[in-house]
């Protein structure tokens, strides 16, 4: 089954490959296509196998006729520069569909290697958006305008099958389905909105894509307004025009986007998505998309300790400052009640977000805090949990929605610390390793770390620390696999414990 290619003008002709097809038969027909995968060219053949034929298809190559880069190669020394131009290509490719490729740059420097995404949308006449609403309160949001913006029609599938408990928009206009009453004139496109959902759906919205980069209009004070673009952005980039008039950012459960104090942990703005802004004073919005919002890493951790909870419709941002020590450490928000109404990760700033959800008054069970309700902290270090005193700079310690709290941690221990590395894990790890250790009293000290033979491999930490429970990461990416000695020095006080790091 010998495949050749040959030139039609001359009939020379060329070998290519052989084929054997795992099940056997006659190659009868053959034809290549990039309409079987719109991501690549493939080579189909029709194989005669008695009762048996079949369809067999060989993958050729990765569809590259949109993405044309000069140079593709190059070697850069330091202090050199290189200009690179790329041209993208929709000509012919079908539509509703995203293209992706990388630029790959080797380096000497940690991590020996960075990837920059090149993303094409072809966008039709009509473009389809879909968005997987969760049970209980959603903000979402449409990147498309559809030809018919009455309400109820868009979400007539929802509502024909009663999974539609209220909608409402930034004003407190809403459609309550149950009673089949409405007082919002139509969808804005612009807006964002809150839909509260009996159980979990798939819901899409079809119309003429809308760009990027159309402006937004925001007024003083609350906004609930759309995510035009299709890609996903940090939120500090894609807001960064308007940093100067934007009090706080914030998403569906919670978590915002201080840029006073250049504080989020919103992570990406998505598409499909809604977003709450409070301004300063009236602004438009462009949500900014350029290359240089590649090189924007956010990383969001998962919680290990307290519950991550759902959203109410309501909450209050709190940014809680403590110091790099504490990263990875958790904070829990409790009710006076002694409800856990929030919760959030130190980053590796020493900063903590955290959404305290207020009571949806919608239901029967209170899940959540009332107005002027005191609230209460906790800290978990990964081993114990202690309450928490909060030093206030801005806002009260109490719950108010839409309240921001800004204070300075102050953790109360109620176990005496005692020297020494009480906890290491995960050990052995493939990837970072927290370290917990004590101090009875102030202290220089010093966290290192040595191969078996002796030799110096890190220095972790070096300086003044304050008498207590301290955490640290070491990350174990830039050592090879081996068992290493990690030692606690302070003055007249030394411990040696031992980690495995596994590759």
């Amino acid at each position: 089954q010998i495949v050749t290619k040959m030139n039609p003008e001359t009939n020379d002709t060329m070998f290519v490959a052989i084929l054997e097809p795992e099940g056997g038969g006659t190659p009868a027909a053959a034809y290549s296509t990039n309409q079987f995968d719109v991501y690549s060219w493939v080579y189909i053949a029709i194989s005669n196998d008695g009762p048996n034929d079949r369809i067999d298809i060989w993958q050729i190559d990765a569809r590259r006729d949109w993405f044309e880069l000069d140079p593709t190669t190059g070697t850069l020394n330091p202090d050199d520069t290189q200009d690179f131009v790329l041209n993208l290509n929709s000509a012919g490719l079908p539509e509703d569909i995203r293209f992706e490729a990388e630029l790959r740059f080797s380096h000497n420097a940690v991590g020996g290697e960075f990837n920059l995404l090149v993303a094409l949308d072809v966008l039709g006449g009509e473009r389809r958006l879909e968005l997987d609403l969760t049970e209980g309160w959603n903000l979402i949001s449409i990147n498309v305008e559809p030809e018919n913006l009455d309400v109820r029609e868009l979400l007539g599938t929802l509502t024909d099958e009663d999974k539609v408990i209220i909608f409402k928009n930034g004003i407190g206009q809403f459609y309550l389905p149950e009673r089949n009453f409405i007082n919002i004139d139509g969808w804005d496109v612009s807006d964002g909105y809150q839909i509260n959902m009996t159980e979990a759906s798939l819901w899409e919205a079809r119309g003429a894509p809308i760009p990027a980069d159309q402006p937004i209009q925001l007024v003083e004070g609350w906004n609930m307004k759309a995510y035009f673009p299709t890609q996903p952005i940090d939120a500090i980039a894609a807001l960064a025009g308007i940093a100067d008039q934007l009090i706080i950012a914030k998403d569906v459960f919670g978590a915002f986007y201080l840029a006073e104090f250049g504080f989020s942990n919103m992570g990406d703005l998505s598409e499909g998505q809604g977003y709450q802004y409070k301004m300063s004073e009236p602004a438009e919005l462009i949500y900014q998309v350029g290359e240089e919002l590649a090189w924007i890493e956010t990383a969001v951790s998962g919680l290990q300790h307290f519950e991550t909870l759902s959203p109410t419709g309501v909450d209050m941002s709190i940014l809680l400052v403590g110091n790099p020590t504490m990263s990875d450490q958790e904070i829990g928000v409790y009710s006076s009640g002694g409800q856990l109404i929030g919760s959030g990760k130190i980053d590796s700033d020493g900063n903590c977000g955290i959404a305290a959800r207020g009571d949806d008054i919608s239901t029967v069970v209170v899940d959540g805090a009332g107005t002027d309700e005191k609230l209460f902290f906790k800290l978990w270090d990964g081993v114990d949990e202690t309450d928490l005193n909060i030093t206030v700079k801005s806002g009260e310690v109490s719950w108010a929605n839409g309240g921001i709290l800004i204070g300075d941690i102050e953790p109360v221990s109620t176990t005496p610390a005692t020297f020494g590395i009480h906890e290491t894990y995960p050990n052995p790890t493939n990837g970072p390793m927290k370290l917990l250790f004590g101090l009875e009293a102030d202290s220089r000290i010093s966290v290192t770390v040595s191969d078996l033979s002796g030799r110096l491999v890190e220095t972790l930490v070096r300086g003044e620390y304050k008498a207590g429970h301290h955490q640290l990461i070491w990350d174990t990416d830039v050592v090879p696999s081996g068992l290493y000695l990690v030692k606690l020095s302070a003055p007249g006080m030394k411990q040696t414990i031992k980690a495995a790091v596994l590759k």
